[in-house]
């Protein structure tokens, strides 16, 4: 079938013009009587067709006595074709060679009706299934395998495509191995912070201490050496800090309510007044000022040890209410609270619940606080005494209010 459309009779081989004995000649028919098996032949041009074929043959017996030969035979370009059809990375390409190392296909050659030879690199005749070597001066790189046909069907790839392929791979790898040794540290900081914090917080606590602060917290309760190095710090420190406490009561501790008095709430503007000089007018707080209402009523009706209770609930009343914020009392019936930090930020919600608080005492018969509340303004309040004031104003405002709902 030349023609690709139907099969045509053609006159056969004359055997009795050959020595079938003879495997150099008529070789489709003398090698596989020869080796007595089926046989794949490489390429050659058949005799009464002059058509270069390659051929599969097969002997075959009648009652173990040899009569024939049966076989195949297939156009040379069907095998190009699909040879043509391998190619690797940009520029690879497979091709041909013979048992010789003539070329039998390559797609960058002329071999259509004959073999080349020899245009083969060494190394792809030797036992070594790989080989480099250099091709219109390019380095390559082929490796082979073993036909059935005693042929070898080799590939070969520029030795740059190939390294580039693995210099991608390995710029891949070391990006990877990259973001896992980031995260491995990330996570190893991490656990290592979570470890040193309690130590850190002990050291800060330690130079706190050193100043002679001891407003610190110290929470880390662990069962480890640092664990009792905390419980031990705090133990002493709290000793040492009640010794000084006791000192700085007798100054500046309210005997009736136990809260700070006037001297220390004019010490407290002081440092915040520095500190607000420090942060160059950045640092907002408030103040608030409270009047104990009734007071005087109540003393008069029943004596100043209930009037002295009437106070002692007012303080606790403002200590509840204003717990992160030093509460002072500043005279018979004043109170003071200094609002900074999350006070400040919530001030507005912290006087409205007193407020309602109070609300509800009238009809209760709790007590009844007064109260008013300033803000530092940056840039307008040249001293604090103006933020006081506004304070006081706005208490007296409250105050006048509340007596006309309980009067």
């Amino acid at each position: 079938n030349l023609t690709g459309d139907k099969f045509e009779e053609h006159k056969v081989t004359d055997i009795s013009q050959y020595d079938v004995n003879d495997t150099s000649k008529l070789v489709w028919f003398t090698v596989p009587k020869a080796t007595g098996k089926g046989v794949w032949l490489p390429p050659y041009v058949t005799d009464n067709l002059d058509v270069r074929v390659i051929s599969y043959n097969v002997p075959v017996y009648h009652e173990k006595r040899f009569i024939g030969v049966i076989g195949i035979e297939i156009d040379y370009s069907t095998m190009a074709s699909e040879v043509k059809n391998i190619s690797l990375y940009d520029n690879g390409y497979a091709f041909l060679i013979n048992s010789k190392g003539g070329i039998a296909y390559h797609p960058r050659m002329d071999v259509a009706n004959s073999v080349i030879k020899p245009a083969t690199p060494a190394g792809l005749l030797s036992e070594s299934e790989y080989v480099n070597y250099e091709f219109d001066g390019v380095e390559k790189q082929a490796a082979w395998l073993p036909l059935n046909n005693g042929m070898r069907i080799c590939v070969s790839v520029p030795v740059r495509e190939i390294n580039a392929e693995w210099r991608r791979w390995s710029s891949r790898v070391v990006t990877v191995f990259g973001v896992f040794l980031l995260a491995f540290f990330f996570v190893i900081w991490a656990f290592s912070s979570r470890i040193t914090k309690p130590l850190r917080q002990l050291t800060l606590a330690a130079e706190q201490v050193d100043k002679g602060k001891y407003d610190f917290k110290l929470d880390y309760n662990g069962n480890d050496e640092v664990g009792i190095l905390t419980r031990t710090f705090k133990r002493v420190t709290g000793h040492l800090e009640d010794q000084i406490s006791d000192l700085n009561d007798l100054a500046y501790a309210d005997s009736l309510t136990s809260l700070h008095n006037k001297g220390a709430f004019e010490i407290s503007l002081r440092e915040l007044e520095a500190q607000v000089q420090a942060s160059r007018n950045t640092l907002e707080f408030a103040i608030c000022i409270f009047d104990c209402n009734r007071l005087k009523l109540i003393n008069d009706r029943h004596g100043h040890e209930k009037g002295d209770m009437y106070l002692k609930e007012t303080a606790s009343v403002i200590c509840e209410i204003f717990d992160h914020s030093p509460v002072f009392r500043i005279g018979g019936d004043e109170f003071a609270v200094i609002l900074t930090g999350v006070d400040y930020e919530n001030r507005h919600t912290l006087v409205k619940t007193l407020r309602d608080q109070v609300r509800n005492n009238i009809s209760s018969g709790g007590v009844i606080i007064a109260s008013g509340l300033a803000d530092y303004f940056n840039g307008h309040d040249h001293d604090f005494k103006s933020v006081f004031d506004r304070a006081d104003q706005a208490m007296y405002a409250n105050k006048k209010e509340l007596k006309e709902h309980y009067h």
